[in-house]
């Protein structure tokens, strides 16, 4: 599985600065490119995407880490996944 990121416009981000994270390495882990492995067949794992400052959110003040919204993006459609 990979993640596709993707803006508030559906605007696909190539090369977004973002960093991955999974809730449990043992069932799947992700790389810095966002590709998922899984690692068992079985179990329930959690994909976090973040993006700190300065790396994005350039201007934004304060400046605030954003993170994943756990599958739905913030204009209400389903997080991209290819």
């Amino acid at each position: 599985m990979v993640a596709t990121a993707v803006d508030t416009l559906d605007v696909i981000l190539s090369k977004p600065p973002l960093t991955w994270s999974t809730s449990n390495p043992e069932i799947a882990t992700v790389n810095t490119s966002g590709v998922v492995t899984a690692r068992q067949t079985a179990g329930a794992v959690d994909i976090s995407a973040s993006c700190t400052p300065p790396s994005c959110n350039i201007g934004v003040l304060p400046g605030l880490p954003v993170y994943s919204t756990g599958g739905t993006l913030p204009n209400g459609q389903a997080l991209a996944l290819a």
